[in-house]
């Protein structure tokens, strides 16, 4: 077996240029820990014995259990919000970090001020995850076209009266729709601003249109609601089901997106249980085996505890007072530094692959050991189709990431969990495929396979899935001060390929049918054609063009009668049969066109790189093999812009494979 890398070429020299390639992308360090060499990678997954709890926020905490804490007060205060987090967590007991430990005879890289007082840091940081998971709920309302400019300016100027309401905080708390006439107000407001909203404002429920409807204070009539009840005006209280209508926030899309497909693609929320990882190490290799066998010590996580994590712009809620803003400030900023500490320290090259990877493995493992970040496993798969296009996805504007570029396939990996009861209650390519407390290997193989059935509906594939590596991906906030910081994120990415049975047109025509297509707003199709010189690029062009000529043999046909017709009118007499026969041609000539019109719709999602193995070669060597995709390369150049950080990865990769195998 060929290698990835060689000693032109080595995983060190690719992860600085990672490094250089990633530089100005919102996530802007991305590494290899391992990678494919003269031996198979084998990543297995080991729960750890000591990390029985969930880590961070409990996954039974849902939009039914968010109901349950909004209801207990009127929380109008920052003093009656805190008050009713701290009975809820000795009620509930919905966050934990007791996994932080260290080893009592090793002095802690940096002060740990919290560690005698952990029962305060977990009501602080529950604190944060109630406002965050609050955030993306809410109640629409709809108003009238003489009411809708009047309480727009009136919300504005109240806000504008208590809290600085820039437009990318106003987002946080409420959006309009002038299209749809509506009000959409979400998460926890400070009670002075819903009690002045009182005093002009009221909202009833309209049975006929079964919407919540806004009005003016005059106009009140018996039945209507105050807008300081809301935070708790759940069932009990109303006599309806209140709980329908405190909906997912539905993100801004594109315009060029149609209503109904919109409308159809309706995400939802649940805090998934997601591996933690804790540790890594090889396993001797077996000689007979050639397999290098990756073993990553897990504990487990929830989406809740990924979420409020990478949104510490939460922090800045008027709800968090100086005293919990402090608590909070202080248990990121011991993350931060033992990132700058371990994490953004770089290995020195070293003389061999295995090398490399096993010093890059021993200055992660230092990292995670004082870590308190979330670091969950990610998936992310090149799928080349039958016809050799490898697929690339553009986000969807309401997924994270949203109008990127991806690699075909990426998602989070989970275990199931009986707490979580979305898993018993959706499809069955939302239950995960792996079990914390199982007896047998854990590998993320399932979890790859249904990820591809959720996003793009491919269930079968011409082989097993194949690694490139493992890698990691975070965001170094070293230089900003915290203020500035807007993401938190570190992650692991297990990095797959694997073969399609189908065509890009197969996949294509039943994209709409997955149930997670809403994920993705276009999936598009690159061909790499990888020439040894240019008498082979022209050779494969011209077949190509004679292919093509092929495939579409009747419109080529009736291209040709046209000019026929066109260049013999004079020698047609204009009797019946002639005009007739004329017609029909023209006719057929239009028809054809009109169908090849979908055909040619279909064909915009299609692009093909030509690349020279020689120019990849000599860029490997210099050291700027990144360089040459994607800044001096016109085709990808024009991607490279909206392109993910783990699509920059991820294609890279597939070339260095494609030539591999070529090479063999």
């Amino acid at each position: 077996m060929k290698s990835l890398f060689t000693e032109d070429y080595s995983l060190y020299d690719y992860n600085q240029e990672l490094l250089q390639a990633t530089s100005d992308d919102k996530v802007n360090e991305i590494q290899l820990v391992c990678a494919f060499d003269n031996s198979k990678i084998s990543v297995i997954l080991a729960p750890s014995s000591n990390q029985k709890d969930y880590y961070g926020i409990h996954p039974s905490f849902n939009i039914e259990k968010l109901a349950v804490f909004l209801r207990k007060r009127r929380l109008l205060t920052a003093d009656d919000f805190w008050q009713s987090v701290i009975e809820f967590q000795h009620e509930e007991k919905l966050c934990n970090l007791s996994g932080i430990e260290f080893d009592e005879d090793e002095e802690t890289p940096y002060s740990f001020p919290f560690l005698n007082e952990i029962e305060t840091y977990e009501i602080a940081l529950l604190g944060q995850a109630i406002l965050q998971t609050a955030s993306r709920f809410g109640f629409v309302f709809q108003l009238s076209d003489t009411l809708f400019n009047d309480f727009k300016k009136d919300l504005l100027a109240i806000w504008s009266r208590y809290e600085k309401c820039e437009q990318d905080r106003q987002s946080l708390f409420f959006e309009f729709d002038e299209e749809r006439q509506t009000f959409s107000g979400y998460g926890l407001w400070p009670g002075k601003i819903l009690l002045e909203l009182d005093a002009s404002y009221g909202w009833y429920f309209d049975a006929k249109s079964e919407k919540l409807v806004i009005r003016r204070e005059k106009s009140k009539e018996k039945g209507d609601h105050k807008f300081s009840d809301l935070p708790y005006f759940f069932e009990q209280d109303t006599g309806m089901n209140m709980l329908k209508y405190f909906t997912l926030k539905e993100e801004k899309r594109k315009k060029k997106e149609k209503r109904k497909k919109e409308e159809k693609k309706k995400t939802v929320y649940y805090s998934g249980v997601m591996p933690r990882v804790l540790k890594m190490e090889f396993i001797p290799e077996q000689p007979a085996a050639n397999v290098k066998s990756l073993v990553v010590e897990v504990g487990r996580t929830t989406f809740a505890t990924v979420d409020t994590f990478d949104n510490p712009a939460m922090i800045s809620h008027p709800f968090f007072t100086e005293e919990w803003k402090y608590r909070i400030e202080n248990f990121y900023q011991y993350e931060d530094h033992v990132q700058k500490q371990y994490l953004h320290k770089r290995t020195k090259k070293e003389p061999n692959q295995r090398k490399q990877e096993e010093e890059e493995i021993k200055r992660i493992n230092k990292y995670l050991r004082y870590s308190i970040n979330t670091h969950t496993i990610a998936i992310s798969a090149n799928i080349t189709t039958d016809d050799k296009f490898l697929l690339i996805s553009e986000r969807a504007a309401q997924s994270i990431d949203g109008d990127e570029y991806y690699c075909s396939a990426n998602g989070q990996s989970e275990f199931r969990d009986k707490n979580v009861d979305f898993y018993a209650k959706s499809v069955l390519e939302d239950l995960p495929t792996m079990d914390f407390d199982s007896n047998y290997r854990i590998d993320l193989n399932g979890e790859m396979n249904r990820e591809t059935v959720a996003e793009l509906g491919i269930s079968q594939f011409q082989n097993e899935w194949t690694y490139y590596g493992f890698s990691y991906l975070n965001i170094n906030n070293d230089k900003k001060t915290f203020g500035q910081i807007v993401k938190r994120r570190m992650h692991f990415n297990l990095l797959m390929h694997n073969d399609a049975v189908r065509s890009f047109r197969e996949i294509n025509d039943h994209i709409d049918d997955a149930t997670e297509s809403f994920e993705n707003q276009k999936i598009e199709a690159i061909k790499v054609n990888i020439y040894h010189n240019y008498w082979h690029a022209v050779k494969n062009i011209l077949g190509s063009f004679i292919q093509w000529c092929y495939d579409n043999s009747t419109i080529v046909t009736w291209f040709l009668i046209s000019l026929s017709i066109f260049f013999n009118l004079n020698d047609f007499d204009s009797d019946l049969g002639d005009i007739i026969e004329i017609s029909i041609a023209i006719a057929l000539v239009i028809l054809t066109l009109v169908k090849k019109k979908g055909e040619h719709n279909f064909s915009k999602k299609k692009h093909s790189v030509t690349l020279f193995s020689k120019k990849i070669i000599q860029r490997k060597k210099s050291n700027d093999y990144l360089d040459y995709l994607y800044r001096d390369n016109k085709k990808i150049k024009k991607y490279s812009s909206k392109m993910n950080a783990i699509l920059k990865v991820m294609f890279s990769l597939y070339l260095l494979d494609k030539m591999r195998q070529e090479e063999k």
